[in-house]
């Protein structure tokens, strides 16, 4: 018997193995937009080509306990999102973070797959990790990708992208 597969069930269907219909995920509650940006083309670039694609960094942190020395954290606010980008002391890219904005987008945690492709990470494998308020992936083709909810919500709230070292 063949299996129809839907993304949400009719009014009309169930939910039972009798009728061969597979639920894959719940996009109701989802609205697709455009890319946010192409985190891959952020990541090991000089600071001057992502500001080309930011545009002018809002703040500049020398201070971070997490950067390297010389290294430095510039903001940006691009559309309604407020991205951190880890340089070293080269000002190379060596981290990315979405840390506000995407609470608006009400991407539930089970359709993580969204929220990667709107960063260009398509067709992703399925997690390393998989808690109750994160996802990652460890060493996805160079990267270490994490995405979390916060530990009150079911929606994701932050994406953060480093090479491994």
């Amino acid at each position: 018997m063949p299996i129809k597969v839907i993304e949400k069930p009719t009014q009309e269907s169930t939910l039972s193995p009798s009728n061969s219909q597979i639920i894959i995920a719940d996009t109701s509650s989802v609205s697709v937009v455009d890319t946010i940006v192409d985190v891959k083309q952020i990541i090991g670039q000089p600071v001057q080509r992502v500001e080309r694609l930011l545009g002018k960094a809002n703040d500049i942190d020398t201070q971070s306990g997490s950067l390297p020395p010389g290294g430095q954290t510039r903001d940006y606010q691009f559309g309604k999102y407020l991205i951190f980008i880890d340089f070293d002391q080269n000002l190379r890219a060596t981290g990315f973070s979405i840390v506000d904005g995407l609470k608006d987008d009400q991407i539930p945690i089970w359709s993580w797959q969204i929220l990667l492709d709107r960063v260009n990470f398509k067709h992703m494998p399925y997690p390393d990790f998989i808690g109750v308020y994160n996802r990652r992936w460890n060493n996805y083709k160079g990267l270490d990708i994490n995405i979390g909810t916060g530990d009150k919500y079911i929606v994701l709230l932050t994406i953060e992208v480093k090479p491994i070292e």
